[in-house]
Parts: C-alpha cells; structure tokens; sequence
C-alpha cells in the first residue's frame, strides 16, 4: 500500500480495496482499514472539504447506526463521523453516485450521508 493513493466512489466490485474493516481503536471510535492495508485519512488536519486519501497512518471516526437503518437482506447502513471534529462527516461529494467522485469530510446541514456495510 502507498500513501497519497485517492479514495473515490465506484461501483461494487468485490476487489480488496472495497473491503473496509472497523478495528476497535478506543474510546468508542474506530480505524477504517481496507484489504490492501491502507487505512482511512488525510493530510494534516481535519476541514471541512478535506479529501480522503488510503494511508499507512490511520484517523480515528466515530460510527453511528443510521437511525433510519432499513435492513436490505445484510446490509446495515451507518454514518461515519471524524473523531477529531464530530461535525465533519465522512460523504462522498455532492451525495453524487458517480464513479470516480471524491470522498471527503463534510459539514452537512442536514443528517450525514449513510454508508452500507455487508458482514463478510
């Protein structure tokens, strides 16, 4: 895994770099990893707009079950919120659904944009 590597949205597709684990990191909050062994972060501080990168060197979030959760056979949809700054969500920009957006911290108005999550 190299550091600097973009995170965007794209289409289910079963590769490593989909697969995101929770690893417990204390104090109620979590470490994003994915099957490479990249973790969830960014450079520098957290702000609103900042874009999120793969790295070596994890971030901590809080996550929280959507409380309008509708299950949808596995899966459960939850919303990503940074440790640091509790009002800076975890979205892709602009809610967009198209392949290759950025995903990056936000400070939404209305609720957090809900991520799904499949057992594996």
């Amino acid at each position: 895994m190299t550091d600097r590597k973009s995170v965007s949205s794209w289409p289910k597709n079963g590769g490593n770099n989909q697969q995101w684990t929770a690893q417990f990191a204390g104090q109620n909050t979590y470490y994003l990893r994915n099957g490479e062994g990249g973790y969830l972060s960014y450079e520098g501080s957290a702000e609103n707009q900042k874009t999120f990168i793969c790295s070596s060197q994890p971030r901590p979030f809080y996550i929280f079950v959507d409380p309008d959760n509708s299950q949808e056979g596995t899966l459960r949809r939850f919303m990503i919120v940074d440790a640091s700054r509790p009002r800076l969500n975890v979205e892709v920009k602009g809610g967009s659904a198209t392949t290759g957006e950025t995903v990056w911290l936000y400070e939404a108005a209305q609720r957090p944009q809900p991520w799904g999550f499949f057992p594996v």
